[in-house]
Formats: structure tokens, C-alpha cells, sequence
């Protein structure tokens, strides 16, 4: 397997506003056709939403009314001495995503497809984290299980496992693989109003990615809090589609986690309806801004952007159809200018 230069192609988005998987992959392919990924669905199926879509196999899990939560009689369910076993023999089959929560990851492990073009050089996926998981669901008495201390070590060993999972059917494209836990309370304000002890935040999110073999990462909001650096991931991507350039003081944490090998995201295409009113050019000069001010120097400049990857800033899944087009669309013309741009 060759390895993988980001050089600023355009990576495909989390979610996609359809329900039918093979025209969601025919989108991908055509607008991300260098590093595709397999997008949520979720006006296909609920199931197919964020929090929804990792809740199986986790211990006293119940769906009711619009509502996730785990029943008390998660200390007696079978699932959770499974869970443990698993966890402890690595056997992340046990994190197995049914295809009725991922049609589009299911289409993987089909024999039939998709098939990747010449083009592909990675595969993504993608997982919601262990925090913003625990916040959407609830205990039995009503209370977020962030809150729930014996809950939240089983969250982060189900995650984990599911993460591995999926990593180990991506390695099976034959290219690399990735992975971005989706964490978005990691940029500063949000570990700053986390109702657990940072160490404790970082330290289940850090869980999580040791699970995962190959290119794994964290998808969050600038800025980012210095201490995320030290976490075991390869690729950090920021959604920088509200700032028009970085500030000072997160410079030099950014530089030194491209200096050891780090894969940057760049996630500035708005995943809203600024995208009707955002032109391409607005956008390539703020790439440019970025680079350049991450990178004064020309040597290290083209270093950075050998490790530099763009997308939206979200997933796609609740735009309209017509409105999702077009951010794939400016996103893969917005890959082809800055390219041009550093001469790739």
C-alpha cells in the first residue's frame, strides 16, 4: 500500500440528503472521487442518524418516543458481558454496524460494490465521539450518561469497537483508511463546559482511538484546546468556515502536529445555507490565508500542504438536495483552484 499525500484533495462529506445509497456513492465518487467515504443517510431511515446509528449492541438501550435511553437493566443485560470480552480480546466484530443503520457503509460489504475508480487513494468513515454520545442519551432518570460515571467507561469501549470495526471494512478497499471521531465539544469552549474533568473527556475519546488501526482522527470546531494535540491521532480536521483566518496563540500547536506526520483538514465549505452566497473565489483566498499563515515559509508551506485535505464543514444530510450539489460541487472546484494554486 502506498502512502497516502492528502495534497489538498477534497474529502468527502459525513452525511448526504438522499435515500437511495447508490446514488448517494455516485455522488461521492463524482465530486470526491480521490478520497470518497461512505455518507449517513438519514432521510433514508432515523437509523441512520449520528447517535442513533452507534446504539446497537450497547447494553439496555432503548428508543422511545424521539427518546435514547438505557434502561437500569443495563447491569444485568448479556450484552455487557459480551461488550467486555470483546473489548478485551479486541474482537471488534462485536462492534459490527448492521446495514439497516448504515446503507451506504453496507454497500461495502457487498460483493457487487462500489467500485473504486483509479482515482481513490483513501476511504473514509466516520463516528460520533464518546462525548456528544453520551450527552444525547439518557438514563433512566432522564439525565444525559455523560453524567453517569459507570456508563461512561461502557461507552467508550462500545465506541471503540465500533470504530475498529469500521476501520478494519474500509483496509479492505485495498487503499488507506480512515476514520474521524466526530467531537466537536473538544474545541476550547466546549471542554471548558463539559460537566466531567478534561483529563477524564480526553481520556475517552483517547479510548476510542486506540481502537483504531491506520489514519484516525477527530473532527471538532476552531479553535481547538492545546490538549487535543496530545491525543493518538494522525489527523485533525477543523471547521474553519466561520474564520476567516486562525488566531495567533493556536499557530504554533497546529505546526508542530503537521511537523510529526499530522494530516490537516481544512473543513470550510459551508454544510449550510451560506453555501448560496459564498463565492469560490472568498473561499480559495481563505485557504490561502490559512496555509499562509500556518506556513510563512515556502519549504515548510509545501509541507503543509502535502498534509492538507478539504471538506465541508459538516455533514451535507439536512440541506436540500439541490443545495447539497452545489457544496459538493464548489468543494471539488475549490480542490482544483488551490491545487493549481501550489502547482499539484
Amino acid at each position: 500500500m502506498s502512502r497516502f499525500l492528502p495534497e489538498l484533495w477534497p474529502l468527502a462529506p459525513a452525511s448526504l440528503p438522499l435515500a437511495d445509497p447508490e446514488r448517494a456513492w455516485s455522488m461521492i465518487l463524482e465530486h470526491t472521487p480521490e478520497v470518497p467515504g461512505w455518507p449517513r443517510l438519514p432521510r433514508r431511515s432515523s437509523l441512520e442518524n449520528p447517535t442513533i446509528q452507534v446504539c446497537e449492541g450497547f447494553p439496555g438501550i432503548i428508543f422511545e418516543n424521539d427518546t435514547i435511553y438505557v434502561d437500569d437493566v443495563w447491569e444485568r443485560d448479556t450484552l455487557l458481558d459480551k461488550l467486555y470480552i470483546a473489548y478485551l480480546g479486541d474482537d471488534v466484530e462485536h462492534g459490527r454496524i448492521g446495514v439497516e443503520y448504515a446503507a451506504c457503509l453496507g454497500r461495502l460489504l457487498a460483493e457487487e460494490g462500489p467500485l473504486w475508480p483509479e482515482t481513490v487513494r483513501a476511504v473514509k468513515g466516520q463516528l460520533v465521539g464518546p462525548l456528544s454520545w453520551a450527552l444525547q442519551v439518557l438514563d433512566q432518570d432522564g439525565s444525559p450518561i455523560l453524567y453517569n460515571e459507570n456508563l461512561l467507561d461502557i461507552v467508550a469501549k462500545h465506541l471503540r469497537l465500533k470504530a475498529g470495526w469500521q476501520a478494519q471494512i474500509l483496509h479492505r478497499s485495498g487503499v488507506a483508511s480512515i476514520v474521524l471521531i466526530e467531537e466537536p465539544l473538544l474545541t476550547s469552549l466546549g471542554l471548558a463546559s463539559l460537566p466531567i474533568e478534561t483529563e477524564r473527556a480526553l481520556g475517552l475519546v483517547q479510548d476510542v482511538l486506540e481502537g483504531v488501526p491506520g489514519l484516525k482522527g477527530i473532527h471538532c470546531t476552531y479553535p481547538v484546546d492545546a490538549r487535543v494535540f496530545d491525543l493518538p491521532a494522525n489527523i485533525l480536521s477543523l471547521d474553519v468556515s466561520h474564520s476567516a483566518e486562525p488566531s495567533a496563540n493556536g499557530l504554533e500547536a497546529l505546526r508542530e502536529f503537521v511537523k510529526r506526520g499530522g494530516i490537516l483538514v481544512w473543513a470550510i465549505v459551508p454544510a449550510d445555507d451560506r453555501i448560496d452566497d459564498t463565492p469560490l473565489e472568498m473561499l480559495a483566498d481563505r485557504v490561502r490565508t490559512w496555509l499562509e499563515c500556518l506556513a510563512p515559509e515556502e519549504d515548510e508551506r509545501r509541507h503543509l500542504v502535502a498534509a492538507s485535505l478539504l471538506s465541508t464543514s459538516d455533514g451535507l444530510g439536512g440541506l436540500s438536495e439541490a443545495r447539497a450539489e452545489l457544496a459538493l460541487a464548489v468543494l471539488s472546484a475549490l480542490s482544483r483552484t488551490v491545487r493549481s494554486d501550489y502547482g499539484l
